[in-house]
């Protein structure tokens, strides 16, 4: 029997949100950071228990799809966590996978530059969730050290090039604002980024009812979605059936496997053409919804 990895979860047929085509994302439990609004505490928290499996037993859930992944460009995307702490999933699954499927890991590259070395001929894609570039914030937001990152990150450019690589940078309430999103920006170009992915994180509060004598801060943070340039009052987990749209417009998103508002907006105007069915009238509805709601769909 191989070596057993710990799999958080598996969620198949998602169009356009992890990357291109139709994906499968795997997501892996642990993490070496503690970020304070994780979006998949789960992963290392305890909450949840992950599933022991080889990388024949993966390859074998996810190879069902193999067909639908091929004939839209698509493939696997590693997630978590961190999946760069198991960097023999990676080679493993590449070997086992059609080398047609592609590749895309989504990481803090918070890990030992080996981690990184071992995967880079099975990767195609590395998508780089480096929160800031600020030491003494991102220390404060992540629990972690921002040198390894940015020593990482010069490093995979080399060995690369920027054209694999994608940044995201969010705007952090209480952590960071657009002045350090820009700062780190311009100090990720000097690197020869390319790519960024820019945006807003909302953390909803809700007010405790608990004893009257309480601390005067009773705030409890609810949940957290990521937004796009300005702050708004819906949550990004509303379902799209709930939406005002059109029966016909709500039956192509869902055929697409975008059930929620945040896998909506994950999409640019030339991603949703591409999907069967959908004509100019359905993208120019989704635009007018979003755009009612006081958002936008992803820059092409």
């Amino acid at each position: 029997m191989g070596k057993e990895y710990p799999i958080s979860s598996i969620s198949r047929h998602r169009l356009g949100i992890d990357g291109q085509g139709i994906r499968t994302l795997v997501v892996v439990q642990e993490c070496p950071l503690r970020c304070k609004y994780c979006l998949n505490p789960f992963t290392w928290n305890g909450e949840r228990e992950a599933t022991k499996m080889t990388a024949k037993e993966l390859y074998d859930k996810v190879n069902i799809d193999r067909l639908y992944m091929l004939a839209t460009g698509g493939g696997i995307t590693f997630g978590g966590g961190e999946p760069l702490l198991y960097p023999d999933l990676i080679t493993e699954m590449r070997d086992l996978c059609d080398s047609q499927l592609a590749f895309a890991v989504e990481t803090s590259l918070n890990v030992p530059w080996k981690n990184i070395e071992n995967v880079i001929t099975a990767v195609d894609e590395f998508v780089v969730d480096i929160k800031t570039t600020i030491p003494e914030k991102y220390m404060a937001y992540t629990g972690g050290d921002v040198k390894r990152v940015l020593s990482n990150l010069k490093e995979l450019i080399q060995k690369v090039g920027a054209s694999k690589v994608v940044v995201r940078i969010p705007i952090i309430p209480e952590f960071t604002d657009e002045e350090d999103q820009n700062a780190s920006r311009i100090f990720l170009q000097d690197f020869g980024i390319e790519r960024f992915d820019l945006f807003r994180y909302r953390v909803e509060a809700k007010k405790t009812e608990e004893k009257a004598d309480e601390k005067e801060d009773e705030d409890t943070l609810e949940g957290m979605a990521i937004l796009g340039e300005e702050e708004f009052d819906e949550t990004m987990d509303r379902h799209v059936e709930e939406l005002d749209l059109s029966n016909r417009t709500k039956f192509i998103l869902r055929k697409a496997g975008i059930d929620t508002v945040y896998e909506l907006k994950m999409h640019s105007a030339k991603e949703l053409m591409k999907i069967r069915l959908m004509e100019q009238e359905n993208l120019d509805e989704i635009v007018a919804k979003l755009a009612e709601m006081g958002m936008q769909l992803k820059e092409n």
